[in-house]
């Protein structure tokens, strides 16, 4: 029998170790919310993932300076997640991966309401991507 949640971690796992190239910038660079809901009042972060899977933005071919943001509004127990990443700096391709990996930088630094945080990537000295990242828990249910 296949467990669920263990093969989640296993999964997450792999995903944090593939894509260590991901940093935040300084503290000036981030703005964590203070009021509104908080993460776990959207679930544990297996359900964040399990609906993030879901969301078809996860098809976003690309994210460059020049590109539209990647931005979404999803429905979890009862309540809605918005992200959005820009890209400011830079282009690279996009995947769920990379979205789950941004959104959970978002997650650990601000723990209790979500925020805004600046990431880079680096693939070497000459590419060079700069995101900004949102992730907003929503007490509405109305994701439209």
């Amino acid at each position: 029998m296949l467990c669920i949640p263990h093969t989640t971690t296993v999964i997450l796992a792999l995903l944090f170790a593939i894509l260590t190239f991901v940093s935040t910038g300084n503290c000036s660079d981030m703005t964590c919310f203070h009021t509104g809901i908080g993460w776990d009042e959207l679930g544990t972060w297996d359900e964040i993932v399990d609906a993030l899977m879901k969301d078809p933005i996860y098809d976003t071919a690309a994210l460059g300076e020049n590109t539209d943001a990647a931005r979404s509004k999803i429905k979890i127990n009862g309540h809605c997640l918005i992200y959005d990443i820009t890209a400011s700096k830079g282009y690279t391709d996009m995947n769920h991966i990379r979205v789950t990996n941004f959104l959970r930088k978002v997650y650990d630094s601000c723990h209790d309401h979500g925020g805004v945080l600046k990431l880079f990537s680096e693939w070497d000295d000459a590419n060079r991507t700069e995101f900004w990242v949102k992730g907003d828990p929503q007490r509405s249910s109305d994701c439209s």
